[in-house]
């Protein structure tokens, strides 16, 4: 029971964590961001290969889109300065960018 209790409250301090980025003056909501991005999938929908660069929040936004996650669990998403992700067929694949020397 306890230990239920305190993921509750972690998850809930991740959530209060990443609001954060929604409540700046004149910034984008969740949603403007989640709409611009659903709309620009639909625009490229029949390109057969797109690499796209973009910072940590909109890249977890696109991610969450692209796997249909909640928008809580797509915020908590990693944000990684080794990693890109290859989204094809629905399904999402991490790829780190550290490799070993020869």
């Amino acid at each position: 029971m306890k230990l239920k209790l305190l993921g509750q409250i972690i998850w809930r301090t991740q959530i209060y964590i990443y609001k954060w980025y929604f409540n700046s003056p004149d910034g984008e909501s969740y949603e403007a961001v989640a709409n611009r991005i659903s709309s620009w999938l639909l625009d490229i929908v029949n390109i057969p290969k797109v690499i796209v660069v973009s910072h940590g929040l909109t890249g977890r936004i696109l991610r969450g889109i692209y796997g249909n996650f909640k928008k809580e669990d797509a915020l908590m998403l990693e944000v990684s300065q080794n990693t890109f992700f290859k989204l094809t067929d629905q399904k999402i694949q991490r790829v780190c960018s550290e490799f070993e020397v020869f």
